[in-house]
């Protein structure tokens, strides 16, 4: 856990029920906001590529009227050698060589 703020974390809100009620990114600062039904249990869950994702259980059961809850979800740093990256794909045009291609898809 580097502690650094990461932008761009793609974060799901997920009810009781199972039911997927707010996803978003976070904003530059790596924060993010939404707004839930009182009384309801919620899974926040964050995830990046090339980190491990993280999830945080949030009760808001006892919240009154106005009243705020703060989540903090700290993503670990894949290592290196744990990263997948796509295999080489090898094009062959009329008599051109085989030259080896690689798309990441960000």
């Amino acid at each position: 856990v580097t502690n650094e703020i990461l932008p761009g974390t793609r974060v799901s809100i997920v009810n009781e029920n199972a039911d997927t009620t707010f996803t978003g990114l976070t904003g530059r600062d790596g924060q993010f906001e939404f707004e839930v039904n009182k009384g309801q249990e919620y899974l926040v869950h964050g995830q990046k590529e090339f980190y491990f994702s993280n999830e945080s259980y949030v009760p808001t059961n006892n919240l009154r009227t106005n009243d705020e809850a703060f989540v903090e979800l700290f993503l670990e740093i894949v290592p290196e050698e744990e990263k997948e990256y796509p295999e080489p794909i090898m094009i062959e045009k009329e008599n051109l060589p085989l030259r080896p291609f690689v798309f990441l898809i960000v």
